[in-house]
C-alpha cells in the first residue's frame, strides 16, 4: 500500500537546533511508520542562533521544500550574518527574531 503525502509547515526546521525545530523533524521522522509521507514545507536558511545538521538525518525520508521569507532572520542571513547571539525576547532587537513564533 503506497503512503498517503501530507503537508507539514514548519518555520523551524533542521537544518535549524532547538526545540522549535527538534520536535517537527521528531514527528516527521515517525511518520511513515503510520503510513504518511511527509512533504515539508519550511523556509531557506536564516540567521538563527542554533544550527544541528545531525537532525537532517532524522528527515532523510521526507521531501523538503525550502522557500523564501520576507522576515529578519532571513534579510540577516542573506546579508551574511549566519547566527546571532542575544540575551533573548528583552533585548532591544531580540523580539524581531521570535517571529513568527
Amino acid at each position: 500500500m503506497p503512503l498517503r503525502k501530507i503537508l507539514f509547515i514548519s518555520y523551524y526546521f533542521p537544518p535549524l537546533g532547538g526545540p522549535g525545530a527538534i520536535r517537527p523533524a521528531k514527528f516527521c521522522k515517525y511518520l511513515p511508520e503510520f503510513g504518511w509521507e511527509p512533504v515539508v514545507l519550511t523556509v531557506k536558511n536564516i540567521t538563527y542562533y542554533t544550527h544541528d545538521t545531525t537532525l537532517l538525518e532524522d528527515v532523510a525520508g521526507a521531501t523538503i521544500i525550502r522557500s523564501e521569507s520576507f522576515d529578519p532572520a532571513r534579510i540577516l542571513y542573506r546579508l551574511g550574518k549566519k547566527s546571532i547571539k542575544w540575551t533573548g525576547a528583552s533585548s532591544s532587537i531580540g523580539w524581531m527574531f521570535n517571529l513568527p513564533d
